[in-house]
C-alpha cells in the first residue's frame, strides 16, 4: 500500500513540475515572465511623472508681511509648529516671499525680503 502512494505522489510531482515548465518556457518566450501584459508600461507616454496638485493644501502666493495672520502656536523644543493663514508652518518653511526662521512659545520669527519680523501671537 506504501509503494502505490509514493509512486502517485512521485508522478504528480513530475507531472506537475513538466506543466509549470512549459508554461514558464511559454511566458519568457514571449517575454511575459509574470504573465502580465506589460506592453506600454517601459516606454509609456514618454512625458514622464507628472505631479498633481495636492487638494488638501491651499496656495498662497505672494503674501506680504501685513497678510500674515498667526492664530496658533503648538511649541516643543525639538519640533514647533505655527498656524498661520490657516496653514501649519515649521521652521525652514516658506509662506509666499516669507521665510519661518524660528517658533517659540509666542512668536513666529520671519524674514522677508532681507529683514526679520516676529509675528507675535495675540493676546501675548
Amino acid at each position: 500500500m506504501g509503494g502505490k502512494g509514493f509512486s502517485f505522489t512521485l508522478a504528480l510531482i513530475i507531472f506537475s513540475s513538466f506543466v509549470f515548465v512549459s508554461v514558464w518556457a511559454d511566458d519568457a518566450a514571449n517575454n511575459k515572465p509574470s504573465g502580465l501584459n506589460l506592453e506600454g508600461f517601459a516606454g509609456g507616454s514618454g512625458e514622464g511623472v507628472k505631479w498633481i496638485k495636492n487638494p488638501f493644501i491651499r496656495e498662497i502666493d505672494n503674501v506680504s508681511l501685513d497678510e500674515l495672520h498667526l492664530t496658533a502656536i503648538v511649541y516643543s523644543p525639538n519640533d514647533s509648529a505655527a498656524l498661520i493663514n490657516g496653514q501649519v508652518l515649521r521652521k525652514n518653511d516658506r509662506i509666499g516671499s516669507n521665510e519661518i526662521l524660528d517658533i517659540t512659545r509666542d512668536r513666529v520669527i520671519v524674514r522677508n525680503e532681507g529683514r526679520i519680523f516676529n509675528l507675535v501671537l495675540k493676546g501675548k
